[in-house]
């Protein structure tokens, strides 16, 4: 290959996985879509980009090059629900639901509530103020768990509670 044929092929190269990288970037900031799909769209650049077949004599031109990028998934439903503790500094396991990978499950005290929201990730740490995440009323945080019953809660004031949401991929 001459110089100037090398010289295409790492400028469309280049191009290629900047465009590619581009996309990648702003659909997963969009979508937070799981990392077998970042892994196999970047597959798809590499096996693009490997495939670009360049004249061996100078023709004048760069040929024309067609990559198919797959469009990354949104997920296409929300599971929410409302947790309520039993008593002051009774700690409550969250139901158990699936999360999906890469995806947080946000967990917002109610505004109703009076007290603190204690959560932790056990019964004994979310009743000790020291080892557990403190919410008032309408404050809420994100964790990446497999499961929200992998979450406790517990408050200083008797049944009150917390709402939860997280994306789900239905069927």
């Amino acid at each position: 290959m001459s110089d100037n044929g090398k010289n295409a092929a790492l400028t469309v190269g280049a191009g290629l996985a900047g465009y590619g990288l581009g996309k990648m970037g702003s659909k997963v900031e969009a979508s937070s879509a799981p990392d077998n799909e970042i892994v196999q769209l970047l597959r798809d650049i590499r096996d693009g980009i490997a495939n670009i077949q360049f004249p061996e004599s100078g023709g004048g031109s760069t040929p024309a090059v067609s990559v198919n990028i797959p469009q990354l998934k949104n997920f296409n439903t929300i599971l929410s629900f409302t947790c309520y503790t039993t008593g002051a500094l009774v700690a409550k396991q969250l139901p158990r639901y699936t999360v999906p990978d890469n995806v947080e499950l946000v967990i917002k005290a109610l505004p109703t509530n009076l007290g603190y929201i204690f959560v932790s990730n056990s019964e004994s740490n979310a009743q000790e103020p020291n080892q557990s995440y403190w919410l008032i009323a309408n404050e809420g945080i994100g964790y990446k768990v497999d499961y929200a019953d992998s979450i406790w809660i517990a408050s200083t004031v008797a049944t009150e509670g917390v709402v939860c949401t997280v994306e789900q991929r239905g069927g």
